[in-house]
């Protein structure tokens, strides 16, 4: 069997936590669980680049953190009818961009309002845990 090109770089995606599919959308994993996918470029940047800088953003805002980030520390940020973010301590992790929703077949708000859910899901997953067992 022949591996072409594309096939190989989808299953390299796919080993790096972001999967590439045939409408160029990226999937964006945190502690193992799909938490948003990226179908549009926006602002000159790809969604493969976006996604990076999701990764980068919520580094930072982790290694920030003077305490454990809860569900309650992630929110949703209206700017207006066609802007919307989610935030982590008022730091910008993600914007719903208008290219987004409409990709999605929905508003940003209602898109923002998904994605939260799931960002309030697993990114508290990455908060460092007390070993109280010994070693």
């Amino acid at each position: 069997m022949r591996c072409t090109m594309p096939v190989l770089a989808m299953a390299l995606a796919v080993v790096a936590g972001r999967s590439a599919v045939a409408d160029e959308s990226v999937v964006w994993s945190v502690a193992g669980q799909q938490v948003l996918r990226l179908r549009a470029p926006y602002k000159s940047l790809t969604p493969e680049q976006r996604v990076e800088q999701l990764d980068e953003r919520l580094t930072e805002m982790l290694s920030a953190a003077t305490r454990p980030i809860g569900p309650a520390d992630i929110c949703v940020k209206v700017y207006s009818k066609e802007t919307v973010s989610i935030t982590i301590n008022g730091k910008v992790l993600v914007t719903v961009a208008p290219v987004d929703a409409a990709a999605n077949h929905c508003s940003p708000r209602r898109l923002a309002e998904i994605w939260l859910a799931n960002v309030r899901k697993t990114v508290p997953l990455l908060n460092p845990r007390e070993n109280r067992g010994g070693a």
